[in-house]
C-alpha cells in the first residue's frame, strides 16, 4: 500500500523534459502576441492621415450660419470663420467692400455661454467690459493709420446702447462700433438671464455719410442663440409705456429730429447749371434785327437854312393876280 501510494505520488512530478516542453509553448505564445501587436500598430499607422492636421476648433462655414445678418439691402457676407474657446464662440462675419481703404470689412460677434464641451476648445475668451483702453487698441489694430473721432452722443439699437467712433481715409468714410449684450445688474441667476453677447463692426464706404453707415447697427439682426433655457442675454422684454392706450395721452405723427454728425461733412464741388435757350415756337414771327451800332465821333451841326427837327417848314404864298392884293389877301 505504501509503495503504490509513493508511485502515485511520483508520476504526479514533472520530469526535464516536460519543463522544457511547457516553456517552448509559452515562448510560442509570447512571440505570437507580439506579432499581433506590432501588425495591429502598422495597421493603425496606415491609417494615420498624413500631413498637418487641421483644427478642429477653427474652421470656415456657411454664410447662413453666421451669427449676426446685415440689414437688408446691406453689404453682402463674403466669408465666415468660426472660433471655439472652452466658454465662447467667435464668428468672424466678413463683408463686401467699394472703398479704396486696406483691410476687410467685418462683424466679430462673440457669444459666451455654455458651449459644447465635445467640441470646444481650451482657451477661454475674455468677456470684459467696454473700456476705452482696450477700444481704442482695437481700432489701431483694425484701422491703422486713420484718425477715428469718437461719437459724443448716447445711441441705441433694440438690443441695447452702443457707442462708435467714426475717421476719414482719403474719399473714404470708415466706422468702428462696439457693443455688449447683457442683462442689467441684479436681473441675472444661475437659473436665468445668463451668458452674454459682444460685438464690433469695422465698416468703410467711399463716399458714404455718416447716418448711412450707422444704419448698419440699427438694421443688423442677431440670427443664433445657445440651447440653453438659462441662457438669455437679453433680460425681460421691455414693457410699452403706461401712457400708451390710454385716454386723455394724444400721440402725434412727429419724426425724429435732425442727425448729428461726428465729422464735418465734405461740401461736394457742383458744375454751374448750364442755362439752356428754348427753341423758337412753330409759327413764330422771324428773327428781330440787331440795333445797329452807335454813332462815333464828334457831333456834326446841320447846314444853314436848314428845318429844324422840332419846328413845321413856312411855305411862301402863291403870287396874286393882276387887280387883285391887299393886307387881308392870301397871296402877294
Amino acid at each position: 500500500m505504501f509503495v503504490s501510494n509513493a508511485v502515485a505520488q511520483s508520476s504526479k512530478v514533472p520530469t526535464r523534459r516536460q519543463d522544457v516542453s511547457c516553456l517552448a509553448r509559452l515562448l510560442a505564445n509570447l512571440n505570437h502576441i507580439v506579432l499581433l501587436g506590432l501588425s495591429g500598430a502598422l495597421l493603425a499607422a496606415c491609417a494615420t492621415r498624413e500631413g498637418v492636421e487641421i483644427s478642429s476648433t477653427l474652421h470656415s462655414t456657411t454664410a447662413e450660419s453666421a451669427f449676426v445678418l446685415p440689414p437688408p439691402g446691406g453689404p453682402s457676407i463674403v466669408s465666415v470663420i468660426e472660433r471655439r474657446y472652452s466658454n465662447a464662440t467667435q464668428q468672424d462675419i466678413a463683408v463686401a467692400t467699394n472703398a479704396a481703404t486696406s483691410g476687410q470689412n467685418l462683424i466679430r460677434v462673440q457669444f459666451f455661454g455654455p458651449v459644447n464641451r465635445a467640441a470646444a476648445g481650451d482657451t477661454a475668451l475674455p468677456d470684459t467690459a467696454l473700456r476705452d483702453g482696450n477700444l481704442a487698441a482695437e481700432m489701431r489694430a483694425q484701422l491703422p493709420g486713420i484718425r477715428m473721432q469718437q461719437s459724443p452722443y448716447y445711441v441705441q439699437n433694440r438690443y441695447g446702447p452702443f457707442g462708435y467712433s467714426v475717421g476719414r481715409s482719403s474719399a473714404d468714410l470708415c466706422l468702428y462700433a462696439w457693443q455688449r449684450i447683457r442683462a442689467g445688474k441684479g436681473k441675472t441667476s444661475i437659473t436665468s438671464n445668463r451668458g452674454s453677447i459682444q460685438i464690433r463692426l469695422r465698416i468703410c464706404e467711399a463716399g458714404a455719410t455718416e447716418q448711412k453707415l450707422l444704419g448698419f447697427m440699427y438694421g443688423f439682426s442677431i440670427n443664433a442663440s445657445f440651447d440653453d433655457e438659462s441662457w438669455n442675454p437679453y433680460g425681460q422684454p421691455a414693457s410699452p409705456p403706461d401712457t400708451l392706450g390710454v385716454p386723455g395721452t394724444p400721440v402725434y405723427p412727429v419724426g425724429g429730429t435732425s442727425f448729428e454728425t461726428v465729422t464735418m461733412p465734405v461740401a461736394v464741388a457742383t458744375a454751374p447749371a448750364r442755362q439752356r435757350t428754348p427753341p423758337p415756337q412753330a409759327g413764330s414771327s422771324a428773327r428781330a434785327p440787331e440795333p445797329l451800332p452807335q454813332p462815333i465821333g464828334p457831333a456834326v451841326p446841320p447846314p444853314p437854312n436848314a428845318v429844324s427837327p422840332g419846328n413845321n417848314p413856312v411855305v411862301p404864298a402863291p403870287p396874286c393876280p393882276a387887280g387883285e392884293g391887299g393886307q387881308n389877301a392870301d397871296c402877294n
